[in-house]
Order: structure tokens, then C-alpha cells, then sequence
């Protein structure tokens, strides 16, 4: 049996709102150059369940835009031309995250894609954003598309431009997982000349194995002071198409106040970020 491509398995939550179009984009492109599973979910109140079809992001209609499939091709030529399996999953729960998390739990994935509104100050606590908290339970990478982010995949064509990522790197936790991940997405989406910038924000720059496909592709980069100051100097300054970062949810009290590490960069870089559990 042929092995499957790393982040194959994709799960794009969506609110059904044009907020999530760039997130779907990526997911979309992201699972089909894998040859894998895209699971599009809904949660939301049950009478409303199966009413809302029609506003499912149009698979079909974007795969023609990017000139893949004839348009008006039946739904069977998605997985019959394109070796794509997609699954529409309309979940009848009030409370979104739980039910996003309850598919997490019967369809495990490799990948979650999300959309984030990024709110901040008072806003943030009036209206929470679901990206973080999913990502949080996710057990698996997660991607999350602000609204203000250029992203790497062109909703319109669906071409890639991955070329400089940053990966935070620190002793704890350890971003060896982080690392192997982004040099499994660059591979995946064809970014054979993609810049991995490592960033460490502090004295010694910590030890992490480099996958020996991108070795000749690493840069180091170094800095003190506040850490996500430092990762969104480095971001801005190398013009990053994503942040990678370890994560390992929320350590003390201050981080479920105003977010982890993670989530601050998040709500400020407005690039894509790909949170990986270490």
C-alpha cells in the first residue's frame, strides 16, 4: 500500500462566512496536493443543520477557477480526476467548538485550517475568536489565516508563493517537530527553494536536527529582548509567507490572559501561522 503523503488529511473549519475564503484556498490546495481527504465542518444550532449547503465553500467552482476541472463538472470527477476525497460535515451543536472538536475526535487529521478575526483588547473578550481554541485542541498542526494576511496560495489560481519562512526556536519547547513539519509543507506544496529562517530570540541558540532535504536551505538568526517583538522584527524583516512555531498551549495564568506566545503573534503578525504541538 502507498504510504500517504504527510498533511494529507486536512480539516478546514469554517463559520460559512467569506471571512474563511483564504483559509478554504489554502486547505483546498493544500490537501489536493497531497491526494488526500478534505473535511469541510459546520457546527452550528441543529434545526439549522442541512439548511446551509448552499454556503459551504464551492470546491468544484475553485478547482475550475484554477483551471483543474471543466466547469460544471459532476462531483464524482473531484476524486475520479483529481484523486481528491472531499467530505462536507454539517454538525448539529449550538456551541461551535465543541463540535468541531467532537469530528477531531471520530476524524483525525494532519492538518486543521482555520480562519482567525484576530480581535484584540476589549473586542477580543466581547467577541472570541474560535481559530485559537480549536487550534489548541486540535492535537495536530493548525494554520490559521488572519484576515489582514497575503497568505501563500492565490485564491484565485491557486499557485503557491511559500518562499521565506520563519520558525521560532527555542530549548522548550523543542521545535524539532515545527521544523519537520514546514520542510513537509514546502515539499508537499513544490517549495523546492523556500528559505527556512530559524529565530531565537535570547543568548544560546538551541540544537535542533535539520531535515537533510532543506540543510542548504537553513538560515540562523539570532536576537535579545522580548520574544514576540523579536519574531515579528524577524518576520517583517525577511518578508515571511509563514511563521512556524512549537506550541504548547497555555502555561501559567498571564498566558490565559492575553494568549500564548502562539496566539500573541498570531493576533499581530497578519501573516499565516502554523502552530505545531511539540
Amino acid at each position: 500500500m502507498e504510504a500517504r503523503p504527510p498533511l494529507s488529511r486536512v480539516l478546514f473549519a469554517t463559520d460559512l462566512s467569506h471571512d474563511g475564503d483564504l483559509a478554504f484556498a489554502h486547505a483546498l490546495r493544500i490537501a489536493l496536493s497531497g491526494k488526500g481527504e478534505l473535511a469541510i465542518v459546520h457546527a452550528g444550532p441543529r434545526e439549522a443543520v442541512g439548511q446551509e449547503w448552499a454556503q459551504f465553500p464551492r470546491v468544484r467552482a475553485s478547482l475550475a477557477g484554477w483551471g483543474l476541472l471543466p466547469a460544471g463538472s459532476p462531483a464524482s470527477a473531484v476524486e475520479d480526476s483529481l484523486d481528491l476525497r472531499v467530505r462536507k460535515i454539517d454538525v448539529p451543536d449550538p456551541d461551535p467548538l465543541h463540535g468541531v472538536k467532537d469530528v477531531l475526535e471520530r476524524r483525525p487529521c494532519d492538518l486543521v485550517v482555520l480562519a482567525s478575526h484576530a480581535r484584540h483588547g476589549v473586542d477580543r473578550w466581547l467577541h472570541p475568536s474560535l481559530a485559537e481554541p480549536i487550534a489548541r485542541e486540535a492535537h495536530a498542526p493548525s494554520l490559521t489565516l488572519p484576515p489582514s494576511a497575503a497568505g501563500f496560495v492565490d485564491p484565485a489560481t491557486g499557485a503557491v508563493s511559500l518562499r521565506n519562512l520563519l520558525i521560532a526556536v527555542d530549548h522548550r519547547p523543542s521545535a524539532a517537530r515545527a521544523l519537520a513539519t514546514a520542510a513537509d509543507l514546502a515539499t508537499l506544496l513544490g517549495a523546492n527553494e523556500a528559505v527556512f529562517h530559524l529565530v531565537h530570540i535570547g543568548d544560546s541558540f538551541p540544537e535542533i536536527p535539520v531535515p537533510p532535504a532543506i540543510a542548504d536551505r537553513i538560515r540562523i538568526r539570532q536576537q535579545a529582548g522580548a520574544v514576540v517583538d523579536g519574531i515579528l522584527d524577524h518576520a517583517a524583516a525577511v518578508d515571511a509567507d509563514l511563521i512556524v512555531m512549537a506550541t504548547r498551549g497555555h502555561d501559567s495564568l498571564l498566558d490565559s490572559l492575553r494568549g500564548s506566545t502562539t496566539e500573541q503573534v498570531l493576533r499581530h503578525a497578519g501573516r499565516a501561522v502554523l502552530a505545531v504541538p511539540a
